[in-house]
């Protein structure tokens, strides 16, 4: 929830004098020498508080307008302020574990408002810098620490693990790994909102690909377009791939969709010439992804799972059969998990799209519990 403040100092006395826990989360060191973001302007504070104190902040400040006060972005333990901005779909700011621990272990800074405690701190930022801004707009690389010197988080990264004593290498993957190491990683649903926040910018972060691809199995969707209806051809294609993966899905996709969605997944080549639009989208999951040769690393870097080359030999056999030239794709794929998640919802209803999930949670419930479901249709 986004408010605007007029005079910080007496919003920090009057949440300390009704009881309701806060931090600010990051960024207060500016605030010494900076002061707080002026009205109006471009900068933001970022605080988490008791799901308790929502509502009355609503009440006290709900109706200021952008000049009279300073942005204050509003974050709950629960995320119940997605319901107030019509976002109630969206996970909440943090898992509440982390936000809870933010909360329970806060302290005073300079006698002036409470922020998190050093430990919850690191980890509540180095969740912020990998999953809420990634490797674009946080500026820290993936895994070379020496390329992560400009972002403008290391000033408070040096003054945390310097307070804690460690040595954390300021990259994606070791800020990743740390937060897994301490119960703090960012779960499934929350890393399936930041993939379709990447998605709709049109931006395919390599960080969130290899973060989705440490999940049991891979999900991947395959659409069948209209050259392979016009040629009769997409049963036979659809049967071949439950010959080679687990069906959890299979819908035919209306005119409508077809003609305004179609656009915004990757590829976007949806000429007759090439294809043609997609007609019947087909969500299936590998148990047992295959790692992808060196060579073909190569050339489709994206791809994490070998099964899905595949889509090669089908394509040739139906230019074989048709008389077709190969530009004639019957099919198209998103090239890992990661892209596939971001795509669903084009093509799915929410309710669709909640059960295909269910089903592909429930396979890797099963696989993590050392059962092996058979090779069938989950449809």
């Amino acid at each position: 929830m986004r408010i605007y403040i007029p005079s910080m100092d007496e919003f920090f006395d009057w949440m300390d004098a009704a009881g309701y826990r806060y931090a600010v989360l990051r960024g207060f060191l500016d605030y010494e020498t900076a002061g707080y973001p002026a009205h109006g302007g471009k900068g933001d504070i970022d605080i988490l508080v008791d799901d308790a104190a929502l509502m009355p902040l609503h009440a006290r400040y709900g109706d200021y307008q952008q000049q009279q006060g300073g942005k204050c972005d509003i974050r709950t333990v629960s995320g119940i302020e997605r319901s107030l901005e019509g976002q109630a779909e969206k996970p909440s700011y943090y898992p509440q574990p982390l936000a809870e621990g933010i909360l329970s272990s806060r302290r005073r800074w300079k006698e002036r408002f409470y922020v998190p405690g050093a430990r919850m701190h690191l980890m509540s930022l180095i969740y912020h810098i990998c999953y809420q801004k990634k490797e674009k707009n946080s500026k820290i690389h993936i895994d070379d620490p020496a390329k992560s010197t400009q972002s403008k988080y290391c000033r408070e990264l040096d003054m945390l693990t310097k307070e804690l004593g460690i040595e954390l290498p300021y990259t994606l993957m070791d800020f990743h790994r740390y937060l897994q190491k301490n119960g703090c990683a960012a779960p499934y649903d929350h890393v399936l909102h930041y993939l379709r926040q990447e998605y709709s910018k049109s931006f395919k972060s390599p960080f969130l690909g290899r973060v989705s691809a440490e999940f049991p199995g891979e999900m991947n969707l395959f659409v069948i377009r209209e050259a392979a209806i016009k040629a009769k051809k997409h049963i036979r294609l659809i049967l071949a791939l439950r010959k080679h993966y687990k069906v959890v899905a299979v819908k035919y996709i209306p005119f409508m969709t077809r003609a305004t969605q179609s656009r915004k997944m990757r590829g976007n080549k949806w000429q007759r010439s090439r294809g043609g639009k997609p007609f019947i989208a087909v969500a299936v999951f590998d148990p047992f992804p295959i790692a992808p040769s060196a060579e073909k690393r190569l050339k489709q870097p994206h791809v994490t799972n070998a099964r899905q080359f595949i889509k090669e030999d089908l394509r040739k056999q139906f230019a074989e059969e048709t008389g077709l030239k190969l530009s004639r794709n019957p099919m198209h794929s998103t090239d890992n998990e990661a892209e596939a998640l971001a795509h669903l919802h084009l093509f799915f209803t929410k309710e669709e799209h909640k059960k295909l999930l269910d089903k592909v949670a429930r396979l890797r419930h099963a696989m993590m519990a050392g059962e092996h479901p058979e090779k069938k249709t989950l449809c």
